[in-house]
């Protein structure tokens, strides 16, 4: 199973600041990088000592010392071959003056790879807080990306900032995030209180279009962003994400025609946005006006030229006419510019499971097994070209079980992948560990259709003449 390299711990809070840790370990994750890796989240879960054994488990945000982390990997409640960990403590600044703490040490020989400790006062929250990480960061060797735009903010908008995104962090027991109805509203008040800082607006916009994207879209979360939208833009107009977001959210709920109507409007001010341009296309092609669809892609080609998003709408127009080749073509090239974005992915997948395509299957499954940072959703993906296209066998199982330990390193509660990794194990002859897992499914998820087919495997695995019967 492939490690993380480094993995942030939910950093130790008071009892009043709950989920304020897990939030800041949240935004390490989300955009932090150590020599070009990304920097996995160890979620832990418990209860308090004077809690009832059936009492709910919540996340543990705690100070974590070399020596404690070795007690959680010989349980198995953490990876073992991390080469850094990092955990901390945080103290704010509620009587005017907090403290964050960083340490950043290699668990393998528990020594000290860096340390930091500054003040945290109210006034500067947001620009003392990067000041540390940078200072962290820069014996580390890396970068903090977009984490650098908490700079602007002052502590109330940086705590609202911190609980969002602890409320919009996946959540391994749930399969989701945490909350992102509460993420929405906690970002409006940051929003409110720091008018001018571009992270919140950018985040708030983010989670919107996320939201819109998504597969099921619940209505009232949907009315949820919407109205956090429209608060926000009167708070701090001007920002053209939000009438992304916006836009999105109208097109996700059947209201194209206005949606293209803000999107024009826009555009005349903001030419060169290439999300404004696939957004009026999706528009127009949500209309069955297929030749304008195509027309707005081109204009974005025109105006900012090569662009990811622009391609990807191009092959999804050329799919809406019955053009598949010039689909296929289009994602492609998508996929020339990043090739593990999930929205190329995805598609060019879908329509190489249509089409019979085992060729093109088998190039997007490589993809996803040499990428060193990859989604989730693309892993997934990525698992279903390899068991419908590829032949069964030693080669395949050992692919299967690549992605599908990669996803559970990400989502460890998805089940699906659990299973499917469970019948590679079993393909590859370790069928000791495929048991243990098909048992943990059953326990973990006991009225699912994943346990329901772990029970099914584990009778096949206890009568082998069974499965032979079966398969003839």
């Amino acid at each position: 199973m492939a490690q993380p390299h480094m993995v942030v711990i939910p950093f130790g809070v008071p009892e009043e600041g709950r989920g304020l840790g897990l939030g800041l370990a949240a935004i390490v994750h989300a955009f932090a990088r150590v020599d070009g890796q990304g920097v996995a989240i160890a979620q832990l879960h418990g209860r308090k000592k004077d809690e009832p054994a059936d009492a709910k488990l919540t996340p543990v945000e705690a100070f974590v010392p070399p020596g404690a982390w070795s007690d959680l990997a010989r349980r198995g409640d953490a990876p073992e071959l991390v080469e850094v960990v990092l955990t901390g403590a945080l103290e704010p600044p509620v009587a005017g003056v907090g403290t964050i703490q960083l340490l950043a040490f290699d668990p393998r020989s528990a020594t000290t790879r860096a340390r930091v400790e500054a003040p945290l006062d109210a006034a500067r929250a947001g620009a003392s807080l990067v000041g540390a990480l940078e200072q962290l960061w820069a014996t580390l060797g890396g970068e903090l990306g977009a984490l650098g735009g908490l700079r602007e903010l002052e502590w109330e908008s940086l705590e609202s900032v911190l609980r969002a995104e602890r409320c919009a962090l996946h959540d391994p027991l749930r399969g989701g995030p945490h909350d992102r109805l509460a993420a929405f509203l906690h970002l409006g008040r940051a929003i409110g209180d720091a008018p001018e800082a571009r992270y919140p607006v950018e985040r708030l916009a983010a989670l919107a279009l996320e939201t819109a994207g998504g597969p099921d879209l619940d209505p009232k979360l949907a009315a949820s962003a919407a109205r956090a939208i429209e608060r926000a833009a009167e708070d701090a107009p001007g920002h053209v994400e939000l009438v992304e977001a916006r836009a999105a959210l109208l097109l996700r709920t059947g209201q194209a025609t206005q949606a293209e109507r803000e999107l024009t409007a826009a555009l005349a001010t903001h030419p060169r946005r290439p999300r404004l341009h696939v957004l009026l296309s999706q528009s127009l092609r949500g209309q069955g006006r297929f030749d304008a669809a195509l027309s707005a892609v081109f204009t974005g080609q025109a105006e900012a030229g090569s662009d990811l998003g622009l391609e990807t709408e191009r092959g999804a127009v050329l799919a809406a006419r019955g053009d598949l080749e010039g689909a296929k073509a289009a994602w492609r090239a998508a996929l020339a510019l990043d090739p593990v974005h999930p929205a190329p992915f995805v598609a060019l997948g879908a329509l190489a499971l249509r089409t019979s395509d085992a060729a093109t299957a088998q190039v997007l499954v490589d993809a996803a097994l040499d990428a060193r940072a990859v989604s989730h959703e693309v892993l997934r993906r990525a698992v279903h070209l390899s068991l419908a296209t590829e032949v069964e066998g030693l080669a395949r199982a050992s692919r299967v079980a690549r992605l599908c330990s990669r996803v559970l390193e990400m989502v460890p509660g998805d089940h699906w992948a659990s299973l499917a990794l469970a019948r590679s194990q079993a393909a590859l002859g370790d069928v000791a560990s495929a048991r243990a897992r098909l048992a943990e499914i059953e326990r973990a998820a006991p009225e699912s259709a994943p346990a329901a087919e772990a029970s099914a495997a584990l009778v096949l695995l206890a009568d082998p003449e069974l499965e032979a019967q079966l398969r003839s």
